[in-house]
């Protein structure tokens, strides 16, 4: 597996590392540590990786959250 100079997980559209059958969703991925991306991504890569079959995640906008004083 290969990480970025934070050492968060590179992984493929489908969530797959370097390492064959191994794959990462959520805060430990370059994805923005978002607690609803991480589902989504699960979500998908359990249906594509059980039988339910899923496209890849398209994470083009994402909100971000905002401190107000």
């Amino acid at each position: 597996m290969a990480c970025d100079a934070a050492g968060r997980i590179e992984v493929d559209d489908w969530n797959a590392t370097g390492a064959v059958g191994v794959y990462a969703v959520g805060d430990v991925t370059t994805d923005p540590a978002l607690t609803p991306l991480a589902v989504m991504a699960g979500r998908v890569l359990a249906d594509r990786l059980f039988g339910a079959g899923a496209d890849a995640p398209a994470v083009t906008q994402v909100a971000a959250p905002a401190a107000l004083p």
